[in-house]
Protein backbone atom coordinates (compact mmCIF):
# COMPACT_ATOMS: atom_id res chain seq x y z
CA UNK A 1 0.00 0.00 0.00
CA UNK A 2 1.68 3.34 -1.12
CA UNK A 3 2.43 6.27 1.25
CA UNK A 4 1.22 9.03 -0.05
CA UNK A 5 2.69 12.22 0.47
CA UNK A 6 2.11 15.71 -0.56
CA UNK A 7 5.55 16.08 -3.18
CA UNK A 8 4.46 12.36 -4.45
CA UNK A 9 0.83 13.46 -5.38
CA UNK A 10 2.06 16.48 -7.27
CA UNK A 11 4.48 14.83 -8.62
CA UNK A 12 2.21 12.13 -9.91
CA UNK A 13 -0.38 14.58 -11.11
CA UNK A 14 2.42 16.66 -13.01
CA UNK A 15 3.37 13.24 -14.77
CA UNK A 16 -0.17 12.90 -15.92
CA UNK A 17 0.03 16.46 -16.89
CA UNK A 18 -2.81 17.49 -15.31
CA UNK A 19 -3.99 20.83 -13.86
CA UNK A 20 -5.79 20.18 -10.60
CA UNK A 21 -8.85 20.43 -11.33
CA UNK A 22 -7.99 18.05 -14.33
CA UNK A 23 -6.47 15.63 -11.59
CA UNK A 24 -9.42 16.07 -8.87
CA UNK A 25 -11.97 14.88 -11.68
CA UNK A 26 -9.83 11.67 -12.19
CA UNK A 27 -9.25 10.77 -8.74
CA UNK A 28 -13.01 11.98 -7.38
CA UNK A 29 -12.11 14.61 -5.07
CA UNK A 30 -12.57 18.34 -4.84
CA UNK A 31 -9.99 20.79 -6.17
CA UNK A 32 -9.78 21.75 -2.80
CA UNK A 33 -8.61 18.65 -1.23
CA UNK A 34 -6.39 18.12 -4.23
CA UNK A 35 -4.79 21.43 -2.91
CA UNK A 36 -5.12 20.40 0.40
CA UNK A 37 -3.00 17.09 -0.18
CA UNK A 38 -0.44 18.63 -2.26
CA UNK A 39 0.35 21.61 0.53
CA UNK A 40 0.44 18.83 3.15
CA UNK A 41 -2.14 20.11 5.31
CA UNK A 42 -4.30 17.04 4.93
CA UNK A 43 -3.39 13.34 3.75
CA UNK A 44 -5.68 11.33 1.49
CA UNK A 45 -8.12 9.23 3.50
CA UNK A 46 -8.62 5.37 2.60
CA UNK A 47 -11.17 4.18 0.86
CA UNK A 48 -12.18 5.84 -2.33
CA UNK A 49 -9.61 8.80 -2.40
CA UNK A 50 -7.21 5.80 -2.27
CA UNK A 51 -9.25 4.25 -5.17
CA UNK A 52 -8.68 7.14 -7.19
CA UNK A 53 -4.66 7.64 -6.53
CA UNK A 54 -4.27 4.44 -7.72
CA UNK A 55 -6.28 4.74 -10.69
CA UNK A 56 -4.25 7.94 -11.35
CA UNK A 57 -0.50 6.03 -10.91
CA UNK A 58 -1.82 3.38 -12.77
CA UNK A 59 -2.65 5.74 -15.73
CA UNK A 60 0.94 7.50 -15.51
CA UNK A 61 2.04 3.85 -15.10
CA UNK A 62 0.68 2.82 -18.45
CA UNK A 63 1.40 5.92 -20.27
CA UNK A 64 5.16 5.90 -19.30
CA UNK A 65 5.49 9.16 -17.45
CA UNK A 66 6.20 7.80 -13.99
Amino acid sequence: MPIWTAESIRALRLALGLSRPAFAQLVGVSLNTIYRWETGSRSPAYGQSEKGLKRAERLALKKGTL
